[in-house]
Order: C-alpha cells, then structure tokens, then sequence
C-alpha cells in the first residue's frame, strides 16, 4: 500500500481536540470514527479493482478499528497470507459498505481522518426510519382491510357480534398509522399497549392444536402477526427509535 502521510483531519474542518470534545459533550453521541481516506491508487490496485473509490474511508480492515494510515499498512502487511480473504470495511457518503478483498498492498494512496460520530448515529437512525415506514404501511394494510371485512359483513349480514370489535381495531391501526407518519410522541405507548395485547390475543389461541388445514392456516397466520407485534415492543422501546418522535407534526412518507 502507498500512502502519502498528511495532518489528521476531520470532515468538518475542527480540529480533533475539538470534535473529541464536542462528542464528549452532546448526550449519547458515539465516538468520533478513525479511518483511512483514499485520494489516489497505484498500478493495479487491489482496492480499486474491488470497488473502491476516491473518497471513501477504510474503517475497519479484517476486524480491526481505530485505523491510521501506518496501523492499515502493518495490518496489510502482516495478513498477507495467500488464499485467505480479509473483509474491509469502508464509509461513502455516510453509508457502510464492506468488501471482501485478498490480504496485501492494498495500492492506494491515503491519508487519516476523523469522522465525527454522527455519522453512526445517522445511519442507525435512518435504517430505524426505513422500519418505521414499513410498519405504518403495515398498520394502513391492516386499517384498508379491516374496512373492507366491514363492509362485507355489513352487505352480507352476517355475524354482526363481531362487527365492534372490528370496527375497533380498525380505527386502532388506522389511528397507530396516522400518529406513526406524523411521528408524534403519543404513537409509542398506543403502540406498545396495542401490541401487548394483540399478543396476548394470539396467545390465547396456541394452545389448541389445528383440527384441519384452514385452522392449521390460520394458526400460521396467528404466529405471523404475534411476531409482528412482538418485534414492535422491543423495537419501540430502543433510544434510537424514541429519538424518532421527538419532532411533532413531522411528515414522513
């Protein structure tokens, strides 16, 4: 590997006494990231032929964190071992990526940086975003739906005892969507209380073994939507996820 020793820097232009202490001070932010920052390769290089570009930073390489340009090319140099692939982590544009690569020079032409850590933060709290969207999509499927076993029921006249129950959870899903795309506060205990009890639901109906195919189905489906419910509670208890709704009256879809 050739590498060009420069001045660490960080993205932001602070110096590293400062963003090491501006990280110290802001509540629950992670530690600043230390990596590589490619600007050049040689001839042939490894790391261009797997993808890697200009600009990205290596951080980790085969497990290893904490890199500078010196620590990556004793590293390098030390798992040069043929027929053994290490996995070399790298950031662009905010986002992980990793690549499997043969151990050696990895031919690039770098330099060391500090990423501040916002931005694992960032990146936590746009994979908890993405789940957000998708489970309020859920509860608009569930909402959609329940309206139209309403409206069968209703045209059919059929079991009307369940008709409030249905109605109920039909404006429950729909109100947990509405209060999820607004991000506000008050959709974290709705959905929590919502799901405790949808589990407890679908408990119920376990014990008792399926006596033909449709139950059998419906059993299936009984277990999907525990899970569902299930992953909700532990996911909407994570800080991460909290953090999401601290804005009110956001829209986001």
């Amino acid at each position: 590997m050739t590498d060009e020793n420069a001045k660490t820097t960080t993205v932001s232009g602070q110096s590293d006494a400062e963003r090491e202490s501006q990280a110290g001070r802001q509540k629950g932010s992670h530690p600043p990231v230390k990596g590589v920052s490619i600007f050049g390769f040689g001839a042939e290089s490894r790391a261009q032929q797997a993808g890697l570009k200009k600009g990205d930073v290596i951080s980790p390489y085969d497990g290893e964190g904490d890199l500078s340009t010196e620590t990556l090319a004793n590293i390098a140099a030390a798992t040069s071992l043929p027929g053994i692939s290490v996995r070399v982590g790298f950031i662009r544009d905010g986002v992980e990526h990793s690549v499997e690569l043969q151990p050696g020079s990895l031919g690039i032409r770098a330099m060391d940086v500090i990423l501040p850590g916002s931005v694992e933060s960032e990146m936590v709290q746009s994979r908890d975003e993405r789940a957000v969207r998708v489970i309020q999509n859920v509860y608009l499927t569930f909402a959609l739906l329940g309206i139209f076993v309403l409206l069968a029921k209703l045209a059919g006249a059929k079991d009307e005892g369940n008709i409030p129950l249905i109605l109920l959870s039909t404006i429950l899903h729909a109100a947990v969507y509405l209060l999820l795309r607004t991000r506000s506060e008050g959709a974290i205990p709705l959905v929590l209380i919502l799901c405790a009890f949808q589990c407890l639901r679908c408990i119920t109906l376990f014990p008792y073994p399926p006596g033909d195919l449709k139950e059998l189905l419906l059993k299936t489906i009984v277990f999907s939507a525990f899970l569902f419910y299930a992953y909700q509670i532990l996911f909407f208890c994570r800080p991460s996820v909290r953090a999401l709704f601290k804005e009110k009256g956001t829209l986001v879809y």
